[in-house]
């Protein structure tokens, strides 16, 4: 388990506090503390959390969270807010992280190292400043961090897509169903994802608690709103460009089992004659006059030939084999 540890300083900036005693810290100072805690047991998450005196019903949820899936829950003096995670690029199944809020004091919580975090807190250390030095501001800063980053991927998805759909225009046998299959996995995962993000943030919006406020940041959560809508409208579409890559490719292959079929079709009914004839000499009765002929054996194999070449010339002129 690894706990980092920032102090957000009264004009918005960001401070480590690594190596730190944020328990301590916080103690000393009425600051804004975030507290961001990678992987770890359960056991050991509530090691950290005892000195908060956390009602068993919050740490319970905070444990289960996967279960649960998007929520906002809030106890007393305490609010946990459960948000899909941004997992890594081959992500097929819906991951969550969890935020605690308290009065001057936040706590997220990561299953696994999470990229966003710490390119996140690189962001605020390069002098980019909060709008104000509260929980809901902090949060705010963070989902719009984590937002441009889920653009950002669904628009690399969309590309993909595209590239997928000229692929079966121009070289269909380079596209599998697997290809199609993937896809379709991924987005539904960020088709979900979306859909609770904007659930949480449209919860948000108008909370007034005593340890999470928007008051003074409204218009920051209205736009975070916005963009939270325009990207779930991007993977809205995206599940519907792959239907349709996915209708056309079944229309491909049925096609393709249809021209396999009729080449089939053109074989047998060439060859059923064929199996005739075969079959009529094959019989042994001795009224045959025909077994007994000097040339019956190349006047059968030369009568064969022409009906299995007159028939390929039907079939091609047809068009049977285009």
């Amino acid at each position: 388990m690894k706990i980092h540890s920032y102090r957000i300083e009264t004009d918005g900036g960001l401070t480590s506090l690594d190596g730190e005693d944020w328990q301590s810290h916080r103690k000393e100072t009425q600051a804004l503390l975030w507290v961001h805690i990678e992987g770890g047991t359960p056991e050991q998450v509530r090691e950290v959390l005892a000195p908060l005196e956390l009602h068993e019903l919050v740490l319970g949820m905070l444990e289960d969270r996967n279960d649960f899936g998007a929520r906002i829950i809030p106890w007393d003096d305490v609010m946990l807010l459960v948000l899909p995670a941004l997992g890594g690029e081959t992500q097929n199944a819906p991951a969550y992280s969890a935020v605690l809020c308290l009065e001057n004091l936040l706590i997220t919580f990561e299953q696994t190292a999470s990229e966003g975090v710490g390119d996140f807190t690189r962001f605020l250390r390069s002098g980019v400043r909060l709008h104000k030095a509260t929980t809901a501001a902090l949060i705010c800063a963070l989902l719009v961090f984590e937002n441009d980053r889920r653009v950002r991927r669904a628009l690399a998805m969309r590309n993909r897509v595209t590239a997928l759909m000229e692929t079966l225009e121009t070289d269909p046998e380079a596209v599998t169903a697997a290809d199609i299959m993937d896809l379709r996995s991924r987005i539904r995962v960020m088709d979900a994802d979306a859909e609770e993000q904007m659930y949480c943030i449209e919860l948000m919006e108008s909370m007034e608690l005593p340890a999470f406020s928007v008051k003074g940041i409204e218009d920051y959560y209205r736009a975070l709103l916005t963009n939270a809508r325009y990207l779930d409208r991007i993977t809205n579409r995206l599940d519907e460009r792959v239907k349709d890559l996915n209708s056309q490719f079944t229309l491909y292959v049925q096609e393709k089992t249809n021209r396999r079929l009729a080449l089939l079709t053109v074989i047998s009914a060439i060859f059923l004659p064929l199996t005739l004839l075969a079959g009529i000499y094959g019989m042994n009765f001795s009224g045959m006059p025909e077994i007994g002929w000097e040339y019956g054996y190349p006047t059968a194999l030369v009568l064969m030939a022409l009906i299995a070449g007159g028939l390929l010339w039907v079939f091609k002129r047809k068009g049977w084999f285009d």
